[in-house]
């Protein structure tokens, strides 16, 4: 699954940079997805340049989510520490199509 992240403002020295993690998950938390280290570090004043496309690679479980709402999380660390709380989360619906490679 491809996404692209976009980071509104430039990185300046009174705006610093912030890394995430993101993942796909189920209403019940449970992660469906391979999940991503993100440095949203850009100081381009022009837009595009600020966008980060992530690929998902979706796990086995996401076969479970078809149909239903999802949710991308992005979260950051909690300083000095190995635990995240989340930064911020985005509701999807995951709509796959099922079909066989040897259908004629």
């Amino acid at each position: 699954l491809a996404v692209v992240l976009y980071q509104v403002q430039s990185v300046t020295d009174k705006l610093q940079p912030r890394r995430l993690r993101a993942g796909l998950f189920t209403n019940d938390g449970e992660l469906i997805s391979d999940q991503h280290e993100l440095a949203f570090d850009f100081d381009s004043i022009n837009p595009r340049d600020r966008e980060l496309p992530v690929r998902f690679i979706l796990s086995r479980k996401a076969d479970d989510a078809n149909n239903q709402q999802v949710v991308l999380r992005l979260e950051e660390r909690v300083d000095d520490t190995t635990h995240f709380r989340e930064y911020k989360a985005m509701r999807y619906t995951i709509r796959r199509s099922f079909t066989s490679e040897f259908d004629f």
